[in-house]
């Protein structure tokens, strides 16, 4: 078992990254970070585990579990001042909270993690916390509000991340799809599927 903390701080930030991917196999990394936490007796640690299962579970339908895990991650984060991963936090209760479609509390978790992001100069998560609370907006049907974070996330997403570019694009597309602007949404639908 790896014990060095710069170690297992890659091995979470990696993970973090494979999720969308290999999110069974993240999973049990964070549950092995998990127990490296418990070993070290290093709440840090302990709540990167968390956190890492608790994003991965999700993926794997595993939402109520994945609640509960984010939940003691945050709180561990917020103790030792993480910013970092308390916006990673955040950002994870905000997919459990649209999944249970409570948009209003997925709103509010989704500010706290942008301004966060910003704050720290994240400029990769800000983007990303850009394209959540356009999509938050978006669900709870305020369209002018989502088009306009839709737009912030495309200024701040660099061109080489054609991912989270085609993502939001796509997002932009659902947009005018239901202002009715449909030969819109299907330029912007192509412009994401290309």
């Amino acid at each position: 078992m790896v014990t060095d903390k710069t170690e297992i701080n890659k091995t979470f930030e990696d993970g973090m990254v494979l999720v969308l991917t290999e999110p069974e196999k993240t999973f049990n990394i964070g549950k092995s970070i998990k127990l490296q936490g418990e070993e070290l007796n290093d709440e840090l640690v302990l709540a990167r585990g968390y956190l890492l299962q608790s994003f991965s579970g999700f993926f794997l339908g595993v939402h109520e579990l994945s609640f509960e895990y984010v939940n003691i991650a945050l709180q561990i984060f917020i103790k030792f001042d993480d910013k970092k991963n308390q916006a990673a936090a955040y950002n994870t209760l905000g997919y459990i909270y649209n999944y249970f479609e409570d948009h209003e509390s997925r709103l509010e978790i989704n500010l706290k993690s942008l301004k966060i992001r910003k704050e720290i100069g994240d400029t990769v998560g800000y983007a990303t916390s850009l394209n959540n609370t356009g999509d938050t907006y978006l669900s709870l049907n305020k369209i002018d509000k989502a088009l306009e974070y839709f737009a912030k996330s495309l200024e701040n997403t660099p061109l080489e991340n054609v991912r989270q570019r085609a993502i939001t694009i796509g997002n932009i597309a659902e947009t005018y799809f239901k202002k009715k602007d449909f030969e819109r949404s299907l330029s912007q639908l192509r412009l994401s599927n290309k």
